[in-house]
């Protein structure tokens, strides 16, 4: 199973990337929102269900 799918097809919530700020899975959310940075020569990412929830993120 590809976790980076976009049909979100036989996927468990568990098994799935949930939101950075509220904990919700990202199933099924059309309005998800993706941060990507490069950090100590890594790059990283957070994900969000939705612009709320991005513009709430704190980064720690």
């Amino acid at each position: 199973m590809d976790p980076t799918s976009d049909l979100d097809e036989g996927r468990d919530a568990e098994d799935v990337p949930a939101c950075e700020t509220c904990g919700d899975p990202l199933t099924d959310r059309p309005d998800r929102r993706v941060i990507t940075w490069v950090e100590d020569d890594q790059v990283r990412s957070v994900q969000f269900c939705d612009e709320d929830c991005r513009e709430n993120w704190t980064r720690e």
